[in-house]
C-alpha cells in the first residue's frame, strides 16, 4: 500500500496530499460516523504520522500470527470505514491548519525583530544596513529582486531607508487587510 504523508515543505503540496488523502478514504457523499473505538483512533493516527497502513495496523492490532497479505487486507478494511477515513482526514486537516498558522507566527516574529532592529538608532550602523537589507528580500518588499530594482545608482542611504520603509508600510497594510 502507498505511504501517506504529509507534505509539508509548501502549503501548494501539503493541500494536494490532503485533498488525495481525502479522495482515497472518504467519498464526497459520505458523511462521518462519530464514535470511533481507541484502537480505530490510534490507527488514524498512526496513519496521519505518514506510517503504511500496514504498519499502522500492526501498532494498534494484535497481529503476530497474521501474514503480512492478512494485515493488509484488514488495514485496507479498516480505513475504507467511512468514519475511519473520516477521521484521518480531520487529522490531516487540523495538522495542516496548526502548520499554516506556526508558519505565520514564525515569519511575523521574524519581520518584527528585523524591523526592530532596523529602526533602533542604538544598534550598530552594520546591523541596522543587514536588517533592512533582510527586510528588503522579504516576499511582500521584492526591494532586491531583479524585476523590481532600481538602476538609479546615485541615491544617498537615507533615500534607499525611506523607499525600505515604504515598501513596509505598504507591505503591512497588505497583510493587516488580507487578515494574516
Amino acid at each position: 500500500m502507498t505511504k501517506l504523508k504529509l507534505v509539508s515543505d509548501r502549503h501548494e503540496s501539503t493541500q494536494k496530499a490532503i485533498d488525495k488523502t481525502r479522495d482515497m478514504f472518504m467519498p464526497a457523499s459520505t458523511k462521518p460516523r462519530q464514535g470511533l473505538t481507541s484502537r480505530q483512533e490510534a490507527f488514524c493516527q498512526a496513519v496521519a504520522e505518514g506510517g503504511t497502513l500496514s504498519d499502522a495496523y500492526r501498532a494498534c492490532y494484535s497481529t503476530d500470527n497474521m501474514k503480512a497479505e492478512t494485515v493488509h487486507n484488514q488495514a485496507s478494511k479498516l480505513v475504507a470505514k467511512p468514519h475511519v477515513g473520516a477521521r484521518i482526514n480531520q487529522i490531516l486537516s487540523e495538522r495542516e491548519s496548526g502548520y499554516l498558522h506556526e508558519r505565520v507566527r514564525l515569519r511575523n516574529l521574524v519581520i518584527s525583530g528585523l524591523e526592530a532592529i532596523a529602526t533602533d538608532p542604538t544598534n550598530s550602523a552594520s546591523a541596522r544596513v543587514s536588517a533592512f537589507t533582510r527586510l528588503g528580500q522579504i516576499d511582500e518588499v521584492q526591494l532586491f529582486k531583479a524585476d523590481t530594482m532600481k538602476e538609479d545608482r546615485d541615491r544617498s542611504p537615507e533615500e534607499i531607508r525611506k523607499e525600505l520603509i515604504s515598501r513596509l508600510v505598504k507591505a503591512q497594510a497588505a497583510k493587516s487587510k488580507s487578515g494574516r
